[in-house]
């Protein structure tokens, strides 16, 4: 993950730029130990972001098929220390799982896309599987600027400020837990909702709002309810993940 370090390092240089806060329970913040990150996806700049100001680092998910595009993208995202997941939803679950078993922070994006009108939309189960099969704490991370400097529609970002407002931790009742009921999955993926939707002051989707195109920087796919198959064509900038 040296990339990933230098881009920590480079903090005082972007905050030339930007402004950028970590807020909210950061005592409440597990410094070690497994960790599932959530937080809401408003910008192609959200995984950068998120990244600079997190005091640990984050693993991003990206598919196999974009990783393994070319060798030069490959040795990018292995810097990165981006996790290569394949379509398969449980193979995903299962690959995404080991990570985090080895006490290390895995960010998700559970939208599972970027808004593009900055509205939160709605969340998949997949990082709920993975919060119980794992039983690791989630931590609800709510971005708030992201939308403001870089929406999808812009091509250069804005200066502006960018605030990580982190929450309370959860877990999983009862977890770790191979097969957990869909009521208690749904009652968790809402709370989790709630929970990034309240720190992030974001809107809620529109009622029957579509969505907009997916991005890899979320759990894609990794909802065991879902078919792995479904996909949507994805623009080249939002294929490019933290």
């Amino acid at each position: 993950m040296w990339l990933y370090r230098l881009a920590q390092g480079l903090r005082p240089v972007l905050r030339l730029y930007w402004d950028l806060r970590l807020e909210g329970a950061v005592d409440a913040l597990p410094r070690e130990g497994p960790l599932i990150v959530v937080a809401n996806h408003s910008s192609f700049l959200d995984p950068w972001l998120l990244g600079a100001v997190f005091p640990r680092p984050l693993h991003y998910l990206i598919t196999r098929e974009w990783y393994d595009r070319s060798p030069l993208w490959r040795a990018f995202f292995r810097a990165w220390g981006v996790i290569p997941v394949q379509r398969d939803p449980q193979a995903t679950v299962d690959e995404v799982a080991r990570v985090v078993e080895r006490g290390e922070v895995v960010g998700v994006f559970p939208e599972g896309r970027i808004s593009h009108d900055g509205r939160m939309q709605r969340f998949r189960s997949g990082v709920v599987y993975l919060a119980a099969r794992t039983g690791a704490p989630v931590l609800p991370v709510g971005l708030a600027g992201p939308y403001e400097i870089l929406p999808r529609h812009r091509r250069w970002p804005r200066r502006g400020r960018v605030v990580a407002r982190v929450g309370l931790p959860l877990r999983f009742a009862g977890s770790p837990e191979a097969r957990p009921s869909r009521q208690a999955v749904r009652a968790f993926r809402e709370a989790l909702f709630r929970a990034v939707a309240s720190l992030a002051d974001a809107p809620a989707p529109e009622a029957g709002a579509e969505g907009e195109t997916r991005t890899p920087t979320g759990l894609h796919p990794l909802d065991p309810e879902s078919s792995a198959s479904t996909s949507s064509a994805t623009s080249a900038r939002d294929r490019v993940p933290g």
